[in-house]
């Protein structure tokens, strides 16, 4: 057994031009296992609580780890160990541009059953955790934490004022190959100005396993590259479960809490390809696309075509969107530029008690068939029951033309059967006075002979119109399938 407790690793200045591994402060080698570092009253301190540039690290290693690196050495170790209590804080690490592929690790632990808690990776003063490899063409990879194999509990930890300064390459706060329990942490006060085709994110998990991700908050959050795409988290385990509820992404009553500048498509939480979800309680909101581009969108929940298990969404807060998008790109000719609920997988799903409000496009000038869009499923074939949601405040500012805008509180193209129960969609376009086209569900089943059940629904469409600018309460634009309306106030 190992324990490390109480120690202060300070004023340090590392410049190598070794390009093989360079390691970190504190390194547990091969083969350790069962260690502590740091107990409640008794944790460490790496670089400094207060400040920045207390520890620099200039250095052209392949994988460096700026604070602790734990590598447990057998595939199957059965170590169990703790990481608690220690500050890290005031490191700035400036990398050199001669290995491509580098990946850069705040904390590393490979390997083993480790508890990492009650941790703070940043200090009080911001930006004071600065990762900035050289400009270049060099593709970096900055993980703030990361953990790979074993299983790995991360729990209310802070991790706070970090800046991501390289040109181009990956940056998560926290990436995880493993079995993972994350937990009460906070994420805060983090930017990235990287270039990186693939998806970016706060949190990211991109294993085969089964995964929780509960009672974290993700707030003062910068994304200022103008084309990548963001995914604030990402969720990609094959087939395994997922529990991702009580969540807060985006602080409640701070207007554009998240900042997204990429001309792309951003996702506040992204299911790419899952098992059984369980989406609960969780809050999206304050989040704002600048860019003007035409790429540009933004989508508050998206499970993906390969998310075909029994997932259920309940209880969310999804609101208070802006994306100043012009849209030329659909992807999947799926027009939207804001939306809430998005699904394209099949399987059996659920949405019941979500609200969603207040998503808003603000360009005047769209350049292609784009909607404001609550909740949408794509082409999904399994069974979808959709009741007890409320949908209100969506606008668009868009100027009707040769192109189709819209705003829908509900757009399918499902295949398989539907039920919409007890639902409140409130739709006027707020106090614009574009003449927008408004359906409160808009329904283009593309096959199959699926039913669609409408109980108990109350639709409320408000506003001036004028020519074009057809609004209806519900509307079927295919001869597909079974339709059945019963005691719906229109």
């Amino acid at each position: 057994a190992i324990t490390i407790s109480g120690n202060y690793i300070q004023n340090i200045a590392l410049t190598s031009t070794f390009a093989g591994n360079q390691w970190a402060p504190f390194y547990i080698a091969a083969g350790a296992a069962n260690f502590t570092i740091g107990s409640s009253g008794n944790g460490n301190t790496i670089g400094a609580t207060s400040g920045t540039a207390n520890i620099v690290c200039t250095d052209n290693a392949v994988n460096t780890a700026l604070a602790i690196q734990y590598f447990a050495g057998a595939i199957l170790s059965t170590g169990t160990s703790t990481i608690a209590y220690n500050t890290v804080g005031g490191v700035t690490f400036n990398g050199s541009n001669t290995n491509a592929g580098k990946r850069k690790y705040g904390i590393y632990l490979d390997r083993g059953t480790l508890t990492f808690s009650n941790n703070t990776i940043g200090n009080t003063t911001g930006n004071n955790m600065i990762l900035s490899p050289v400009t270049g063409a060099i593709t970096y990879y900055i993980y703030v934490l990361g953990t790979c194999l074993g299983t790995t509990t991360v729990s209310d930890n802070t991790i706070q004022n970090l800046q991501n300064n390289a040109a181009s390459g990956d940056f998560k706060a926290l990436i995880a190959l493993n079995q993972l329990t994350c937990n009460g942490n906070t994420f805060s006060g983090i930017s990235s100005a990287s270039s990186f085709a693939v998806y970016q994110s706060i949190i990211s998990f991109e294993v085969a396993e089964a995964v929780v991700i509960t009672s974290n908050v993700i707030k003062a959050v910068t994304f200022s590259h103008a084309s990548s795409g963001i995914a604030i988290v990402y969720i990609n385990n094959g087939t395994a479960t997922v529990n991702c509820s009580t969540n807060i992404i985006g602080e409640y009553g701070t207007a554009n809490d998240i900042t997204l500048a990429g001309n792309n498509l951003h996702r506040g939480v992204y299911f790419d390809a899952c098992g059984a979800i369980t989406f609960n309680l969780n809050e999206v909101q304050n989040i704002n696309v600048t860019s003007t581009g035409t790429n540009s969108r933004i989508i508050g929940v998206y499970a993906g075509s390969s998310c075909d298990g029994t997932n259920t969404f309940t209880n969310n807060q999804i609101d208070n969107f802006t994306c100043a998008g012009t849209g030329t790109y659909l992807i999947h000719s799926n027009y939207y530029i804001v939306e809430g609920f998005y699904l394209s997988g099949d399987g059996t799903n659920t949405y019941r008690s979500n609200t969603i409000t207040d998503l808003a496009a603000t360009t005047t000038s769209a350049t292609a068939d784009l909607w404001v869009i609550g909740i949408q499923f794509l082409g999904a074939s399994g069974t979808i029951t959709v009741e007890k949601n409320r949908i209100t405040g969506l606008t668009h500012r868009g100027t009707i033309g040769t192109i189709a805008v819209k705003i829908a509180g509900v757009r399918s193209t499902a295949d398989g059967n539907t039920n919409f129960y007890n639902n409140v969609i409130i739709l006027d376009n707020g106090t614009n006075t574009n003449y927008m086209p408004i359906d409160g569900f808009f329904l283009v089943p593309t096959a199959g002979t699926g039913t669609h059940n409408f109980y108990h629904n109350t639709v409320k469409i408000a506003g001036t119109t004028s020519g074009t600018a057809i609004r209806s309460a519900w509307y079927s634009a295919a001869a597909t399938g079974t339709y059945v309306l019963r005691n719906n106030i229109f």
